[in-house]
C-alpha cells in the first residue's frame, strides 16, 4: 500500500511536520502557511514583507497578529476593524486593503482547518493544544464558536473526540478495552 494513502501515518508525518515548523517559526499562522506553501516560501514573503510594507502598516500588522495570537478573548474581527481603522488613519492611501487582507487571512486558519477536515478539529485534556504557549482559557469556546457556528463548534468540542476514541484508531488492545471503542 503507498503509505501517502495510510490516514495514520500521513497523520503522523503530517503533525512532524507542523511541530517542525512551528519550532523554527514560533507562530501557528505561519507554520499552516509553511504547511501549505513551503518553509523557504514562507521566510522569502517575511523577508520581501518586511523590504516592501510601509513601516505603518507592518505595525499595525504586528499588533494584530499580537492580538490575534495572544488576547484570544479580543473577536477576531474586532482585531480586523481596528487594524484597518489604524490604517485607514495613519496609513498609505490603500494599506488598510493590505491590513484587512493579512489579518484576515491570520484569522482563517480555524475555519481553513475546518472546512478541510471538520474532524481534525478536538478539545481534550491528552490532546496537543494542552502543550500551547499560553493555557486555556474560556474565552476560546467563544472563538471557536463565533469561526466556525455552534454546530460545528458542538462537534468540535465533544463530537469528534467521541468518535475518534471510541473508534480505537491505532490504539493497543489493552487501550481499546479501556475505552469500549467498537
Amino acid at each position: 500500500m503507498d503509505e501517502r494513502l495510510d490516514p495514520l501515518k500521513s497523520t503522523d508525518g503530517a503533525a512532524r511536520l507542523l511541530q517542525r515548523y512551528h519550532s523554527k517559526l514560533n507562530s501557528w499562522p505561519l507554520t499552516i502557511t509553511a504547511y501549505n506553501h513551503g518553509l523557504s516560501g514562507v521566510r522569502r514573503a517575511i523577508e520581501e514583507t518586511e523590504r516592501i510594507v510601509a513601516p505603518i502598516e507592518r505595525a499595525i500588522l504586528w499588533i494584530g497578529f499580537h492580538e490575534l495570537k495572544n488576547h484570544i478573548e479580543v473577536p477576531y474581527r474586532v482585531v480586523i476593524n481596528e487594524g484597518v481603522n489604524l490604517a485607514r488613519r495613519f496609513g498609505a492611501v490603500d494599506g488598510h486593503k493590505y491590513v484587512n487582507a493579512c489579518l484576515d487571512k491570520g484569522a482563517q486558519a480555524l475555519r481553513e482547518i475546518h472546512a478541510t477536515n471538520p474532524e481534525a478539529l478536538m478539545f481534550g485534556t491528552d490532546l496537543p493544544s494542552t502543550r500551547a504557549e499560553r493555557p486555556y482559557s474560556d474565552s476560546d469556546f467563544g472563538l471557536v464558536i463565533e469561526a466556525l457556528g455552534a454546530d460545528a463548534a458542538r462537534e468540535v468540542f465533544h463530537g469528534n473526540a467521541a468518535r475518534f476514541y471510541r473508534s480505537g484508531v491505532g490504539f493497543t488492545g489493552q487501550q481499546q478495552d479501556r475505552v469500549g471503542g467498537d
